[in-house]
């Protein structure tokens, strides 16, 4: 009986305890045919640190941020995390410097860019082409 107190007591330290990943993302769409096309943000939490560059189907949190200098709350797991950034930069998907998460309540303001990683994606067709670019941060206590 003694044990499978300590074990819970332990899962529950350990669930209490867990790391995130937060990631901002800036994507720009060419259509060739026409030259339509469009930019577009988001922000992302993944509860652990798998999948972290540009597995969207994976991703806990996944949504839409404006793409001008801004901020946007979210809740998440019973808790409400701001993203705020500087807009898009001159590279085309690219955000300014700048990007911060913070969760609220006390959390500390941790900076995704320039701290954090990122990869740049291009992928074009006959008909389309996209440029994208990700940022991230990980292991950020949740």
């Amino acid at each position: 009986m003694h044990i499978s107190k300590v074990l819970l007591a332990l899962a529950v330290n350990a669930s209490l305890g867990s790391a995130c990943t937060f990631g901002f993302s800036g994507s720009r769409n060419f259509n060739t045919g026409d030259l339509s096309g469009g930019l577009s943000c988001r922000i992302k939490i993944l509860r652990s640190d798998e999948n972290k560059e540009s597995k969207e189907d994976k991703v806990d949190l996944h949504e839409n941020i404006d793409c001008g200098k801004g901020c946007k709350t979210v809740k998440y797991y019973g808790e409400e995390y701001e993203f705020c950034h500087n807009g898009v930069g001159g590279d085309v998907g690219s955000m300014a410097d700048g990007a911060t998460v913070q969760r609220k309540g006390g959390g500390n303001k941790v900076n995704i860019i320039p701290d954090g990683e990122d990869k740049k994606d291009r992928r074009q067709d006959p008909f389309s082409s996209t440029l994208s670019h990700y940022y991230w941060r990980s292991n950020i206590r949740c």
